[in-house]
């Protein structure tokens, strides 16, 4: 397993703004990974927080969508949020406020957004864009978010709606139009606005229509990403949803094992979540990955002790089923026990522009 290389760019932003305890962590967590440690001394530089675990629509391939979802579906309070970040903020570098639902159905997201921004932390937010409106573009803009993602897959309303089901396309574009027109009324220059489009069977047809129509709204970026419909090897009622475009494909020939692709190159086998993020779900539930959903997939909650979590027999497991490739040893109540998801975490600039952990195909431009 090769080690992530310290980003000697972010190492220099940290130090030259004075954000020491970043940098020592930063320096500290990737130190640990390239020994592969299992019991760590620094603390997790990204996380993700689901500020809800919620959402109206009705997506074929989401757990909560499908309303599958095992744990109760709930926003987080903000109270809770602000205990997390009092203790994580000083060493984080980016926050994912988002993991399941919808984040814009919590009514406290501005709040968490702006409280992360107290701690010098890039936010990063995951919407469908179905809960915003004029008055409230403006103020997530003034919260001080760095990016939005707009999850909007397609350009016309029927290819839309065959996989964000009760989703309504004009809706959705009047709002990302909304956040793109206060950034200019306010003079910001985030947060940087991207229109992110799962490419299916049924909207591949759409992707120049959906060009035209990011230019024309005045969005910062407009990716194509590859959809995911399961673990390979797939059935024939999943192998319908992929789209015929190899570079809008995240699997193999015929579904062959899974494969995540920045561009046509494969991303190594090697997963460095455990050491350096974690997941926190609304009822403050830790787990290693945003993959976890059922509650046996638990690592602790963060009402208790930070490190006793962090540091716990659980994360403990998690970090030598990677170290060992024991693949053999199959914990039921462990997903890094069987794991087979290629992923490779990296730290964000916090002014520069960041690709998912999945990672997009290259596009011409446009």
């Amino acid at each position: 397993m090769s080690a992530s290389p310290l980003d000697r760019e972010l190492m220099k932003f940290l130090w030259d703004r004075g954000l020491y305890r970043k940098l020592l962590n930063y320096v500290v967590t990737n130190v640990q990974y390239r020994r592969l440690s299992t019991f760590l001394w620094s603390y997790p530089y990204q996380i993700f927080i689901d500020p809800s675990s919620r959402c109206t629509l009705q997506c074929p391939f989401c757990a909560v969508g499908t309303r599958s979802y095992p744990k109760p579906m709930k926003d987080m309070p903000l109270a809770a949020f602000k205990r997390l970040m009092s203790e994580l903020g000083p060493y984080l570098l980016v926050a994912e406020l988002f993991i399941k639902g919808e984040p814009l159905m919590n009514k406290d997201i501005y709040e968490m957004i702006a409280c992360c921004k107290r701690y010098r932390v890039f936010t990063r937010v995951s919407s469908n864009m179905q809960f915003l409106s004029k008055e409230l573009a403006e103020k997530i803009v003034l919260s001080g978010l760095d990016h939005l993602l707009a999850s909007i897959d397609g350009a016309t309303q029927a290819s839309y709606e065959a996989y964000r089901k009760g989703g309504d396309l004009e809706l959705a574009l009047s709002n990302m139009r909304h956040v793109v027109e206060a950034k200019r009324r306010l003079g910001r220059s985030n947060p940087r606005v991207e229109w992110k489009y799962i490419v299916f069977s049924h909207n591949e047809a759409e992707l120049d229509l959906a060009r035209k129509m990011a230019a024309e709204i005045g969005v910062d970026d407009l990716c194509f990403v590859p959809a995911f419909v399961g673990d390979a090897p797939l059935n024939a009622a999943q192998e319908k949803w992929l789209p015929a475009d190899p570079r809008y494909r995240m699997y193999g020939d015929a579904g062959a094992n899974l494969e995540k692709t920045v561009g046509n190159r494969q991303i190594e086998d090697t997963c460095n979540l455990p050491w350096m993020s974690l997941s926190v779900d609304p009822l403050s539930n830790v787990q290693t990955c945003c993959r976890c959903n059922e509650p046996q997939h638990d690592h602790g909650r963060m009402k208790r002790a930070f490190w006793r979590v962090w540091n716990g027999k659980r994360f403990r497991d998690s970090r030598r089923y990677i170290r060992d490739r024991r693949r053999v040893e199959n914990d039921p109540t462990n997903l890094c026990s069987t794991c087979t998801a290629k992923s490779s975490l990296n730290a964000v600039l916090p002014f520069e522009f960041e690709k998912s952990l999945i990672g997009y195909p290259e596009l011409p431009p446009r």
